[in-house]
């Protein structure tokens, strides 16, 4: 876990220094913290950009998909957050396995969330007839006007 967060700063740094190569062959003389601006305010919007492109397309399928990514984005910092908190204070070892392990579980009990409620869903007093009825419906207006 200690060397991949070494590589992860030490490519940080590597950006760092094109900035400023970049900055001083340009020579426009920017500030650290103009640069930061710029540099972080045009990260930003590239991922936004890519972000809106992603998930307005996977909100036309399933919005379920938007919050699990959601989810595990914010697992993901938690446990690098907890493994780092480990390492600082030294009241445990900063393990990258322990992040798998994390994400893991995770997903093993949004698998069974998933699974149980499609279950209970399909055991409830004529689910599975309203299965196929949502499936024939879908798309269609249906007597009286009503949309499925």
């Amino acid at each position: 876990m200690k060397d991949l967060l070494y590589q992860l700063v030490d490519g940080i740094a590597w950006v760092h220094g094109s900035v400023l190569t970049l900055n001083d062959r340009v020579e426009t003389n920017f500030s650290d913290k103009t640069l930061h601006f710029l540099v972080i305010g045009a990260l930003g919007l590239s991922i936004y950009g890519a972000t809106q492109f992603v998930f307005s397309r996977l909100a036309k399928s399933n919005v379920a998909i938007i919050s699990w990514i959601y989810t595990l984005t914010v697992v993901v910092f938690i446990t690098f957050a907890i493994e780092i908190g480990q390492y600082v204070t030294q009241t445990g070892s900063m393990e990258f396995m322990d992040i798998v392990r994390g994400l893991e579980g995770v997903v093993v009990f949004g698998a069974v969330y998933a699974g149980g409620a499609k279950l209970l869903r399909w055991l409830a007093p004529g689910g599975k007839e309203r299965q196929g009825s949502k499936m024939r419906h879908r798309g269609k207006i249906r007597q009286g006007g009503e949309a499925p």
